[in-house]
């Protein structure tokens, strides 16, 4: 929480002049069941070395003296801690069934904590028998969580809780109406992004007299569904997909040194390469770095994708896409940097949680109605394929993670008011959280205003020099001459709308769209640029310090 509001100061800050220091007194939270000591495991927030001062105790007591602890921090690693051990346990549970798949399925899945993408099975997610015993695994993981001691609390009375029922938005949004009491606000603005996106539509919807202004940047898909929000997780990703697919498309017309090596049909031979079991090295490399491109904010490995789709598919060798970039994928260490190193603790006193998911299973889980079962979810998996190739593996996580939550949901309220005016902040290609949301929402928020950014990557990312940019601009405006128009100046327009409601109120122009001034690059040249960056000795000692940190 605190470390999110420190990064985002200077974002916001955008005349660096400090005025969004001067006009509001900041404040974030922690979900609870969040790590508070670190993120990502590798940053010790709450230490005197990162804050200058050790944070005190907490000075509440329950009523039998006794300090009140803090919320336990979710993870979910029971089949490991099995005494029998965890082979001995699953065959006990499915018997030969399972004794059949532990070389194959099984104990690839729970090594990897995902289904697993590697040159011995290649791209696993297409394979229904890696599907269905991922699902029982996760299951029987949360399953077994969900009853875990350390979750279970005795009150005064004797009555023994399950803390993990307890974990949902609607339980956020009181924390921070009880915060807004305790310094007395009337009101409370609250700027969220992603997951955020719900816990301020949520906060506006239950309190919206104590809400002054909310602005939600890449809306979390408010029906409370599990069908609908793995549609939506699936739409997110394909969005993106589809548009360098349409960037590769539109270099038909473009001279042969700006074309896309990958036309015609890139997306055909892209699901030839992925599918094919023969050849499963090639399927997981290319898939991996499809996965990390998605992902990447502004496109920016988009040309590197059509040069290995090019080269995987032809099968000759290319300088814009060499062999070096997929070694020791496994690794920290990786170009792509695909993983992370997994360790059974670390200094941050964190332990493994196997399918990484355990806090989003438990806080989705809890929000949202229904349950899909093993059958539903293949159901879902196999429709998905035909219409979101690239997305569904993303979008299979999410729903397995949160269909087997054992907890009985305690939904939100439909969001929505007729009081509150919203800034709603949606992103066309954004991998994380589908555009569809952000007009969802705009429709529950009548009097509020849509937003439209045309580019990439989850919300809108703050990142760049404004002051600089703005500067320019102006520059070329008083020379009389027509200004730069470039990505960067695009999100700057964004941004502005959106602060000057945050600290005036007034409210952008419903349906104000922020012009993409070039699609992602998708020619070789840009491919071999890429490559070049990748590759810069620069590149790789900043990838080796990263790794030291972290390890």
């Amino acid at each position: 929480g605190r470390a999110c509001a420190l990064d985002q100061l200077g974002a916001f800050d955008i005349n660096e002049n400090g005025e969004m220091q001067d006009e509001f007194d900041i404040w974030s939270i922690d979900q609870r069941g969040v790590n508070p000591f670190g993120a990502e495991g590798n940053e010790d927030y709450e230490t005197e070395e990162y804050w200058g001062m050790e944070p005190p105790p907490c000075p509440f007591k329950q009523v039998d003296g006794e300090p009140v602890k803090p919320f336990p921090t979710v993870h979910c690693n029971e089949i490991a801690q099995m005494e029998i051990g965890d082979e001995q346990f699953i065959e006990k549970l499915y018997g030969n069934k399972a004794k059949a798949s532990w070389d194959k399925y099984i104990k690839p899945i729970l090594q990897h904590g995902e289904i697993p993408v590697n040159e011995d099975v290649g791209v696993a997610v297409y394979d229904e028998s890696f599907v269905r015993w991922f699902y029982r695994l996760v299951k029987l993981e949360h399953t077994l969580c969900y009853e875990a001691e350390r979750y279970k609390l005795k009150g005064s009375n004797g009555y023994e809780y399950n803390v993990l029922k307890f974990l949902g938005t609607q339980d956020f949004i009181q924390d921070i109406n009880v915060f807004r009491e305790a310094i007395g606000a009337e009101k409370m603005s609250i700027y969220g992004f992603s997951y955020g996106t719900a816990v301020a539509g949520t906060f506006a919807t239950v309190f919206p007299p104590h809400t002054h202004r909310i602005i939600m940047d890449g809306m979390v898909n408010p029906d409370p569904d599990a069908q609908l929000r793995g549609h939506a997780f699936a739409r997110g990703i394909t969005a993106v997909w589809d548009g360098f697919i349409q960037a590769c498309d539109n270099t038909l017309v473009l001279p042969k040194d700006k074309s896309c090596p990958a036309f015609p049909e890139a997306e055909s031979k892209a699901l030839s390469i992925l599918k094919d079991a023969t050849q499963p090295k090639r399927a997981a490399d290319l898939y991996n770095l499809i996965q990390t491109a998605v992902f990447k904010a502004d496109g920016e490995y988009a040309a590197l994708v059509m040069a290995c789709i090019a080269r995987f598919h032809s099968g000759r060798s290319s300088q814009t896409c060499p062999d070096s970039i997929f070694q020791d994928l496994e690794s920290p260490e990786s170009l792509l940097q695909l993983r992370k190193s997994r360790k059974g603790t670390n200094h941050t006193r964190f332990p493994i949680d196997r399918f990484n998911m355990a806090i989003q299973a438990a806080i989705m889980g809890t929000d949202t109605a229904g349950r899909l079962n093993e059958e539903a979810v293949v159901a879902f998996w196999k429709k998905r394929q035909n219409t979101d190739p690239i997305g569904v593996p993303w979008a299979l996580s999410w729903l397995v993670a949160i269909s087997t939550w054992p907890a009985d949901a305690r939904p939100v309220p439909p969001l929505g008011s007729a009081t509150v005016q919203p800034v709603i902040v949606g992103n066309l290609h954004d991998p994380n959280t589908a555009y569809a949301s952000a007009q969802a929402a705009k429709m529950v928020f009548p009097d509020g205003s849509l937003v439209t950014w045309q580019g990439y990557g989850h919300c809108l990312q703050i990142s760049a020099p404004f002051t600089e940019i703005t500067a320019r601009y102006q520059k070329e405006l008083a020379e009389h001459r027509t200004p730069t128009y470039t990505n960067a100046v695009g999100k700057v327009a964004c941004v502005a709308q959106i602060l000057n409601y945050l600290f005036n109120g007034t409210l952008p122009l419903d349906g104000f769209t922020c012009v993409l001034a070039e699609q992602p690059q998708v020619d070789s040249a840009a491919a071999l640029q890429t490559v070049k960056a990748l590759t810069s000795p620069e590149k790789r000692l900043r990838v080796h310090n990263q790794t030291w940190q972290a390890l």
